[in-house]
């Protein structure tokens, strides 16, 4: 379970829709599919591929995570396109590998600066079509117990619906609450849902969307539950 579907999942489940923005109150439109609702703590060390991407906060001049993300190399990151502003420089940005929690930084937490960011070419900030990108950091990482890139797999893997997969991440653990103190990555086992049954669900939730009654589209993963309210 914690393969390649597990982290796919995991990625694009939180690349589907944005997070809320830093230090600003959710409106009613605001997406919650990016919430890890349900979920609990994971053991330190059983993501090594996790990565917390974060922000420069020019008034308060500290770093704060913005979205997760996956390292699949020694080199390079796969996060969300919506993450980054393209306009800022890439300095504004840094990865933080092998975290657990967020405000209690531990001695084997690798802070990496951005060397270059490359968001798919068809990503749309409107639609969240191809909502992905590259982040390529200055140095490689030497991968140790706590830090390892994860497998990629081919072109032709196959995702089923019901599939159990792990979602993982530091979103909120409700729709209205931020993750608590000391802020520790969060993990929750759930099942695939084919396209139809996703925007059935997000429409449910989100009846005045402006995505649209199809925001979900054949081209992302989809996992969480129908009747109960965890994954969403």
């Amino acid at each position: 379970m914690a393969g390649l579907c597990s982290q796919l999942a995991a990625l694009l489940l939180l690349l589907l829709l944005p997070s809320p923005a830093h230090g600003a109150e959710e409106s009613q439109d605001q997406p919650v599919l990016s919430h890890i609702i349900g979920g609990q703590d994971a053991q330190e060390g059983r993501w090594p591929w996790q990565v917390s991407v974060q922000k420069y906060d020019v008034q308060k001049r500290e770093y704060y995570h913005v979205c997760g993300g996956s390292l699949v190399s020694a080199q390079w990151v796969v996060s969300a396109a919506h993450c980054f502003d393209r306009s800022l420089p890439y300095s504004w940005y840094r990865l933080v590998l092998g975290a657990h929690e967020l405000l209690n930084p531990s001695w084997n937490e690798i802070l990496a600066e951005v060397q270059q960011i490359i968001p798919h070419p068809g990503y749309n900030s409107n639609s969240f079509v191809a909502d992905i990108a590259l982040v390529r950091v200055t140095e490689p990482v030497t991968a140790t117990d706590s830090i390892r890139p994860i497998s990629l797999p081919g072109a032709s893997r196959q995702f089923p619906v019901r599939k159990k997969c792990s979602v993982t991440g530091w979103g909120r653990l409700e729709v209205r609450e931020p993750l608590p103190r000391p802020q520790t990555l969060q993990q929750l086992e759930v099942p695939i849902l084919s396209t139809a049954t996703c925007n059935k669900r997000y429409n449910t939730l989100m009846p005045r969307s402006p995505l649209g009654p199809e925001a979900v589209k054949t081209s992302m993963i989809c996992a969480g539950y129908m009747n109960r309210p965890k994954g969403f």
